[in-house]
């Protein structure tokens, strides 16, 4: 879901937490100044997290932008947020170094509208090529064939009507890149057209709140186990409710 054809820079109400971490100034060899916590010296290993939702203040709330909250709230955990403007990616960047694993992670969230998610990963996979490949990335969607609370990581699959991986399918000619998807409850009535477009692009209640702040949570606990070890199964270990299954 999602307009096409602008680029927004925007900030929501989860991004106001301080970091977890020391972390320390530098200045990048081009573009603005990045904030990470610096790693020692040696080769570094590059990863990619790309969460995927709509810019502008008006779909900051909205379940379609829970891949860019869940980005917001792994950042918050090495970080204060400092995300800037990359032109050419037509995205909201933010670059965090892991001193203990000695990684870079590139953490994207694409301002082309959902729709055109695509385009930016291609980019991103084009101007980063010899860092990192597609199977070093990992997509951040809302999925609304789970209830809000439940999440589930895969190293690949079909997009499953989700129109920001059905434009990256499309921009990549391929499935072979890990997803993360995170429930955002289903929408009434048939699930379809009127009612799944008002329902993704409808913002969040207040009595979901705290369920929302745990699934955040979680994701990004989820997240954090794909950054170490890339295992789909240890990942999966961290999914709410997955001691029960």
């Amino acid at each position: 879901m999602g307009r096409q054809g602008l680029c927004f820079v925007t900030q929501g109400w989860w991004m106001s937490k301080p970091p977890s971490v020391p972390c320390t100034w530098y200045q990048a060899q081009s573009g603005p100044r990045l904030y990470s916590c610096l790693s020692s010296d040696g080769e570094r290993s590059t990863l990619a997290i790309i969460g995927l939702g709509n810019p502008g203040e008006r779909f900051a709330n909205t379940r379609h932008n829970v891949g860019f909250m869940v980005c917001d709230a792994w950042v918050r955990r090495y970080a204060s947020h400092n995300y800037h403007y990359d032109r050419l990616l037509c995205s909201l960047v933010q670059e965090i170094a892991i001193p203990m694993t000695n990684q870079v992670v590139i953490v994207v969230k694409p301002q082309t509208f959902m729709n055109n998610s695509g385009t930016a990963v291609r980019t991103l996979l084009r101007k980063f090529s010899g860092k990192f490949s597609i199977r070093e990335i990992l997509v951040i969607i809302d999925d609304v064939a789970l209830d809000l609370g439940r999440i589930r990581a895969r190293a690949k699959g079909s997009a499953g009507g989700h129109n920001g991986l059905k434009s990256i399918e499309k921009c990549l000619g391929t499935q072979e890149y890990g997803r993360l998807r995170v429930g955002v409850d289903p929408p009434p009535g048939d699930g379809r057209g009127e009612y799944l477009t008002k329902h993704v692009l409808g913002n969040f209640n207040r009595s979901e709140s705290q369920r929302l702040e745990s699934s955040l949570w979680a994701a990004s606990e989820m997240v954090d186990a794909w950054v170490q070890h890339g295992n789909y199964a240890e990942v999966m270990k961290l999914a709410p409710g997955a001691n029960q299954r």
